[in-house]
């Protein structure tokens, strides 16, 4: 299997688990973005801490449903991948950086 196929998996694997508390993650993670400014730059550390305090019963089994949460917010053009953030850090010291992208 390709790398790409290897991650579509894991993701998929990570939404459909119904401890990962994907759709409350992503609703929340919706009604944040649209309050940002189109343009401002966010990493998915700031969205996921934003759905927790909203709803501190959340605890994801696994992190990595922030990877399916932001690809469906990136189809949903809320977002768009724009570099490595060098302020925020992540798993091996890196991590995705998107820009929002409409009102």
């Amino acid at each position: 299997m390709s790398e790409a196929g290897k991650r579509d998996a894991a993701i998929k694997r990570a939404r459909h688990n119904p401890a990962n508390h994907y759709e409350e993650i992503l609703a929340a993670g919706r009604r944040w973005l649209t309050r940002q400014t189109p343009g401002v730059y966010v990493v998915a550390g700031e969205l996921f801490r934003f759905a927790i305090a909203r709803n501190p019963e959340i605890e994801p089994r696994e992190r990595r449903v922030m990877g399916a949460v932001m690809r469906s917010l990136e189809k949903e053009q809320l977002i768009v991948k724009a570099g490595i953030s060098n302020r925020v850090r992540s798993h091996k010291g890196l991590s995705q950086e998107w820009k929002r992208t409409r009102a």
